[in-house]
């Protein structure tokens, strides 16, 4: 038996389309029952829901005060009796094969554990019409200009990203997953209050429920339609970078920490590189240069962030704040498997970042945004050049940047006070951030 879940608030109108169109699925209705979870609406909904003869079992669940999707989702998800949950948004107009696609992707094979991922095309006033004369949509009246965007993803990276990339893709306006892991991923995170990142973030969990014995499984004939109507995409970011904020203090990882740094194109692309060098340094066996010098730099403050071989700098001479970023030594409350890109620390909470020779594998966006990161939760950072390290000596695949004075000529048009230092070991660059407006 299939629940599907829908959370709302206000949205009567849209509402009202999306159930019309579940009273149309070609599933027999004794298989799947509907759960509309009222988020606090200041409208109300009864109307929408009263004027409406469904023929499947419809269960309205109001909830008092406004408490945010990720939390509407968990509530409707209790009071589910399927034992799978498909997700649906008030604005998911349902094509009428729809139900019985999710429920035969679970069927397949019933021993695994998959989550099945539907499609959803972006549909005009024009396809609006036709659906409310005919209950239908013509293929052949929508473009790529209302394809899925994950149709773009899967033509230029292949039915492979479902494997490793499956959770990024799995968005809650049309998926369904097995009851009981859900609930063993622990739920939506009921944090995560605003739009966006509330679904990747539960199926970044769920990826590592399922492990090898469940999968992400896209199928485009699983079709739902955008409702057309008015947003705030301002705001809407605005939400995600705050719900951002709140997931990268949960998952110290560096994969999640990628995928939060960049659009999601752009982590399609760049997630084998990052992968293939977190391998590498986790290793350890990268060839730093400079120990006295770089001993002294760390040992000359009291709250320092280090990015290299945490054995590298003499420990004797470290100072109790020190915190690491190194993948080659277990995790640890004192030394964080990241790339720098976007930490859980405090605004200035370093007096000194380092990256020792690290940098110079990052891409030039992601290098950008490590600058950034690093002004941000510190007062001064140096990136150091080891002279003994040579591009012939990382595995193919990576890039090596080998010198420092292009980057020290681009960051002196941007800091007032850019550093430039060398011995026989190392090259180094220092930037000593300029106090922010609100210090």
């Amino acid at each position: 038996m299939l629940s599907i879940v829908i959370p709302v608030r206000d949205r009567s109108l849209l509402l009202d389309k999306v159930l019309r169109s579940l009273s149309r699925q070609t599933l027999a209705t004794e298989h799947f029952e509907v759960i509309v979870v009222d988020d606090g609406s200041t409208e109300d909904l009864s109307d929408a829901i009263r004027g409406i003869d469904v023929p499947f079992s419809l269960e309205v669940l109001r909830l008092p005060t406004n408490v945010g999707r990720a939390a509407a989702r968990n509530a409707g998800a209790r009071r589910a009796r399927g034992d799978v949950l498909v997700f649906l948004d008030a604005d998911s107009l349902a094509h009428p094969e729809l139900l019985a696609r999710h429920a035969e992707g679970h069927r397949r094979d019933p021993d695994r554990r998959d989550v099945v991922v539907g499609t959803r095309f972006e549909i005009n006033l024009a396809e609006l019409d036709t659906w409310e004369r005919s209950g239908r949509i013509s293929a052949t009246s929508l473009t790529l200009v209302e394809a899925d965007l994950r149709a773009v993803y899967l033509a230029e990276h292949g039915p492979a990203i479902w494997e490793g990339c499956g959770w990024t893709l799995a968005y809650t306006h049309n998926v369904s997953l097995r009851r009981a892991v859900f609930f063993e991923a622990g739920g939506f995170d009921e944090a995560l209050r605003g739009w966006g990142l509330e679904d990747q973030e539960l199926f970044y969990r769920v990826a590592k429920v399922l492990g090898p014995a469940g999968r992400f499984c896209y199928e485009p004939s699983a079709i739902c339609y955008h409702l057309p109507h008015l947003r705030d995409p301002i705001a809407e970011w605005r939400e995600r970078v705050d719900n951002i904020q709140i997931a990268k203090r949960t998952h110290l990882d560096g994969e999640f920490e990628l995928f939060c740094a960049m659009p999601l194109l752009a982590f399609l692309r760049a997630r084998s590189y990052y992968a293939s060098l977190h391998a590498y340094l986790a290793l350890g066996s990268f060839a730093h240069g400079g120990r006295p010098w770089v001993t002294s730099c760390l040992s000359s403050v009291a709250r320092c962030l280090y990015q290299g071989r945490a054995g590298f700098p003499d420990p004797e001479r470290m100072p109790a704040g020190l915190m690491t970023l190194d993948p080659s030594q277990p995790r640890s409350e004192t030394n964080l498997h990241l790339l720098g890109l976007g930490t859980p620390f405090e605004d200035k909470d370093f007096d000194l970042v380092v990256s020792h020779d690290v940098w110079r594998f990052l891409k030039w966006r992601e290098l950008l945004r490590f600058l950034d990161e690093a002004e941000r939760i510190a007062h001064r950072l140096i990136l150091i050049r080891s002279k003994s390290a040579r591009a012939t000596d990382v595995p193919g695949g990576l890039t090596m940047a080998m010198d420092t004075a292009y980057l020290a000529r681009e960051l002196s048009l941007r800091h007032a006070q850019v550093l430039s230092m060398q011995d026989d070991e190392v090259q180094a660059i220092e930037i000593v951030f300029a106090p922010s407006a609100s210090a």
